[in-house]
């Protein structure tokens, strides 16, 4: 008998916990315009690795756009749109940084940059 209140309680205490991390996500959809070939996933997905509270996520090039999971209490759209823009690429609306998108590889930058 006292096993089985043992493990009702850690049923209980282990599905309390979850439910406190659902809570605290948010899952989205950024738009990767400037995307352009395969090291451009690798080089967004490294960016998106250093970012605290990333919970997952998947870099769709067909798409141009990284579906993300994320705890909003450890990050938010705006830092993880800036880790995006750092590694030279426009997040959604904002623009990529211009020195991160110099030093991007040939194969990175938009066609009408390729010289």
């Amino acid at each position: 008998m006292k096993k089985i209140i043992l493990l009702a309680f850690i049923l209980f205490v282990s599905c309390s916990v979850r439910s406190n991390i659902s809570d605290s996500t948010n899952l989205i959809e950024i738009s990767l315009p400037t995307m352009q070939c395969n090291m451009c996933v690798d080089n967004i997905e490294n960016s998106l690795k250093k970012v605290d509270g990333i919970v997952k996520f998947q870099v769709i090039l067909n798409d141009l756009i990284v579906k993300l999971k994320y705890d909003i209490k450890k990050t938010s759209q705006e830092k993880i749109e800036l880790a995006i823009s750092n590694s030279g690429y426009k997040a959604n609306a904002m623009d990529a940084n211009v020195e991160a998108y110099n030093k991007l590889a040939m194969c990175c930058k938009l066609p009408e940059d390729r010289k």
